[in-house]
């Protein structure tokens, strides 16, 4: 077994924790989470023997339950962008099997990259559906996804996430610096990591 968070295999053992899943969603959208329920991922194991980590959301302050797929995608494996249409198409699938249209959940799309593919820095890029030929128009569909970049620029500018979630992708670029204290979440990944 790699110990390390920028292993395929790895990182979707620690992250089927459901508490530090939870957590990390949380993290992300910045709503209290009420339920969290992991499902068998319906979609197909990819190269590495994986399927990424999904669960059922329902929120304590968000009206919306919502279903979150979270894969990790390594340097190697290329544009997010056809991952993130693998990940929505499987969703879909799912959704349509157990919903009816009008009761449907959002769905967020969560992928991990250990490399920088949009090259701008950011440890975040969150996309929805929007309008191209007028600015700030949304297609409130429910769909969200969200690229994480381990690789992201460390200054106040680009580290558009919280400390506990740039700490995160620290540890799954494998570059926190072992003699700083990891905060609540990121130190619970480490810990979880270590006990494999």
């Amino acid at each position: 077994m790699n110990n390390n968070l920028s292993d395929p295999v790895t990182f979707n053992r620690v992250m089927s924790d459901t508490k530090l899943f939870g957590e990390l969603i949380e993290h992300i959208t910045g709503h209290r989470l009420q339920i969290l329920k992991t499902i068998k991922p319906p979609i197909s194991p990819d190269r590495f023997g994986q399927s990424g980590v999904w669960a059922e959301v329902s929120f304590s302050d968000f009206p919306r339950s919502s279903i979150f797929a979270l894969e990790l995608n390594p340097q190697e494996s290329g544009s997010p962008q056809q991952q993130a249409r693998t990940l929505i198409n499987a969703a879909t699938r799912y959704l349509a099997r157990r919903y009816d249209v009008d009761d449907e959940p959002d769905t967020h799309i969560i992928i991990v990259m250990t490399n920088d593919f949009y090259g701008k820095g950011y440890a975040s890029y969150e996309f929805r559906t929007g309008s191209e030929n007028i600015p700030g128009l949304k297609v409130d569909d429910g769909l969200c996804v969200t690229i994480l970049n381990a690789r992201f620029t460390h200054d106040s500018e680009h580290r558009n996430v919280d400390e506990e979630t740039a700490e995160f992708l620290d540890l799954v670029r494998g570059t926190y610096d072992t003699s700083q204290r990891l905060s609540g979440f990121a130190y619970k990944v480490s810990e979880r990591l270590h006990a494999l």
